[in-house]
């Protein structure tokens, strides 16, 4: 149950086949050249063309991709003329669906249509940022980063194009010790959240649309530090992070907060990082001391196979047993121990579902995710159960011992009983094996509490003994109570009849003041007792796997039951058949249950391999019947214009 030196090497080298792989990958697929953009520094892409601005430029590019080249379709802010005030060298952009925001170096934002037509140049100063580093949009909402204030103010459009102060993002408390912002850089805004690059911090700070925090990402959230984030983006999936050194970018699971991998130098030989941006499976990259744009193909398929993940995957799931263990054991020691067997049982479900589904990449990050707080609680659990045990152990020791001396029969018998309970007992702890050791405390506390009374039992009052023999079946009867309906649902194997029964006896020998006879029954009733909560448990946990490999299964059989293509229709009626015996065996037999259904599971991947080969046949002999079509055509009409000309 404690975590040995060999669990230590093996958690080790599970940490270390976790950092040699991830989750996704990416390829160059284009760089091009941008230097009609004087230093050019953001990016934002919608489904027709790609924005780019410049820090020394006054206008937005508006480009698109044709034929392998990168195209120019307008400048947005070209024409001073066209709009009320000058837009200076720009900041940041932000593109929505109808519109292209902009900052620029005199902190204000400039508004335009996506055909360059000018609609609002906002000046404000309650809105006004002191240093606008970065901008982005949301309905009727803009975004401005202030920096040299700490802050992101939010600007109302409360008329068509016209802007006032909504409210600010600043004394917010981020948690302890994080009372404001630090130099924020950077702001991406998508579906309800707000992301902020709080750079003197150290994170990316999320916010609701209605501006209650919710987290920071690379405050060590999977495993994740930030040194300085200046820029961000982000997919369904991923955020991407540009820190100070602005030559990598840094790929970080929303879920997990885990870091992917690095998009570094050996990827790319970046000059200077200034714009990141992710639409579809595309990356887009400034590289500012380079003039170019820069795209990567974002491969989002697993690197992994199943024979790498499920070593992993038993591993942490064996730490999970483990840990589950010692919180049952620290239950029974009505020990005041946050219980959080459920909550990692859960997630250990989850990651084998995953696999199961093929979804390697996700199952390696949740057990990444997850693992070290499973190990972090197994380091604290497992010395503190030993020492209440040990502790335990010792109470009853010393109480056995402060009663030795020379008896005769059955004391005699009785004392030698459980002195060699108590060294089964210890030899139990030395060997972690937590689980069983608190039931037989519990059965040695019964039989020393006999003991003690049968050697005080000499001229005691009658009505003395019933009453102290009553309170300790009343003490068993209680924990008999506790598992009693289990027992009767799960086979666990055990004669409940005979329980019962042994009760009565006992009952009838304390009210015939027979109390030789109601000790040794009570001692038989212990024992039984601490036996059936183990058969118990076994059994519980058989229906468990049980069920666990019959809903495999199912979820299994509902993927082959939905493939069909025109004449191909996967059978899945013996498969059904299997499932149908596993359920209706589940609770009286689960061994068999387990069986039928891993039955069902290799007959459903056999249907399933059939159904892709014939599938695979079928296609093949269509396209080869279309090519002999089309072949016989073309020789048809050869042919023809053969007859035609020999007629001639």
């Amino acid at each position: 149950m404690a975590i040995t030196m060999k669990n230590g090497m093996l958690i080790l080298s599970f940490l270390l086949m976790l950092c040699a792989v991830s989750a996704v990958d990416f390829t160059l697929n284009a760089t091009y050249s941008i230097s009609n953009v004087d230093s050019p520094t953001s990016v934002h892409v919608d489904d027709d063309y790609i924005y780019v601005i410049g820090d020394s430029d006054n206008r937005v590019y508006e480009f698109y991709i044709e034929d392998g080249s990168l195209r120019l379709e307008r400048k947005i802010g070209e024409d001073d003329s066209s709009y009320d005030g000058y837009m200076r060298p720009s900041r940041d952009l932000w593109v929505d669906d109808d519109n292209v925001y902009v900052i620029d170096k005199s902190d204000e934002f400039f508004k335009f249509g996506k055909d360059g037509e000018f609609k609002a140049h906002a000046t404000s100063e309650s809105y006004k940022p002191d240093t606008g580093i970065a901008i982005a949009a949301k309905g009727n909402y803009v975004y401005l980063v202030d920096k040299e204030n700490n802050r992101i103010n939010i600007a109302y459009e409360y008329s068509e194009n016209k802007y006032i102060l909504n409210e600010s993002i600043s004394y917010t408390y981020l948690g302890i010790g994080d009372a404001i912002f630090a130099e924020p850089r950077d702001i991406y805004v998508r579906g309800d959240k707000i992301y902020i690059a709080d750079t003197g911090k150290n994170r990316v700070a999320v916010f609701t649309a209605s501006l209650d925090y919710v987290m920071s990402y690379g405050r060590g959230k999977g495993g994740t530090r930030f040194d300085s984030p200046y820029i961000i983006a982000l997919d369904n999936e991923y955020l991407y992070v540009v820190e100070s050194g602005l030559k990598s970018i840094k790929v970080v699971r929303l879920d997990t907060g885990a870091t992917s991998l690095e998009i570094n130098q050996s990827y790319y030989e970046f000059g200077r990082i200034k714009g990141v941006f992710a639409k579809d499976d595309l990356l887009y990259v400034i590289d500012n001391r380079n003039d170019t744009l820069i795209l990567f193909n974002i491969d989002r398929t697993s690197r992994l196979t199943r024979a790498e993940v499920e070593p992993m995957f038993d591993s942490f799931n064996k730490s999970v047993s483990e840990l589950c263990n010692l919180y049952a054991v620290s239950d029974m020691l009505n020990l005041s121990v946050q219980n959080k067997c459920a909550q990692y049982s859960a997630d250990a479900h989850n990651a084998s579902d995953l696999i199961q589904s093929e979804n390697y990449d996700l199952a390696y990050d949740l057990i990444q995710e997850k693992l070290p707080s499973v190990e972090g609680d197994l380091a604290y659990m497992a010395p503190l159960i030993r020492d209440e045990l040990a502790d335990y152990y010792g109470e009853m020791y010393e109480r056995a011992v402060s009663l030795g001396g020379d008896y005769a029969g059955a004391l005699n018998i009785t004392y030698t009983e459980i002195l060699n309970d108590l060294e089964e007992v210890n030899y139990s702890i030395s060997n972690e094996e937590y689980d069983l050791v608190v039931p037989k405390l519990k059965e040695i506390s019964v039989k020393l509490d006999l003991f003690e009374q049968s050697l005080s039992s000499e001229g005691e009052n009658i009505e003395n003994l019933k009453d102290r023999y009553r309170s300790q079946l009343s003490s068993l009867a209680e924990e008999y109570s506790e598992i009693r309906n289990d027992l009767a649902l799960y086979p666990a194997g055990v004669n409940i009849s005979e329980i019962d029964l042994l009760m009565q006896e006992i009952e009838q020998d304390i009210n015939n003041e027979d109390f030789s006879g109601a000790y040794d029954k009570l001692t038989s009733l212990s024992a039984k007792l601490h036996a059936a909560e183990k058969k118990l448990d076994d059994a519980v946990q058989q229906v468990r796997e049980a069920n666990k490999t019959i809903s495999d299964a199912r979820q299994r059989l509902d993927e082959l039951s939905n493939k069909s293509l025109i004449v191909i229709h996967p059978n899945t009626t013996y498969s059904e058949s299997l499932l149908a015996d596993a359920e209706s065996n589940l609770m009286t037999n689960p061994s068999l249950a387990k069986s039928l259904a891993e039955q069902a599971m290799d007959e459903i991947a056999a249907e399933l391999k059939d159904y892709e080969d014939a599938k695979f046949l079928l296609i093949a002999g269509i396209a080869a019947s279309v090519f002999l079509l089309f072949i016989g055509g073309i020789i048809a009409i050869g042919v023809l214009i053969l007859l035609k000309k020999f007629k001639s």
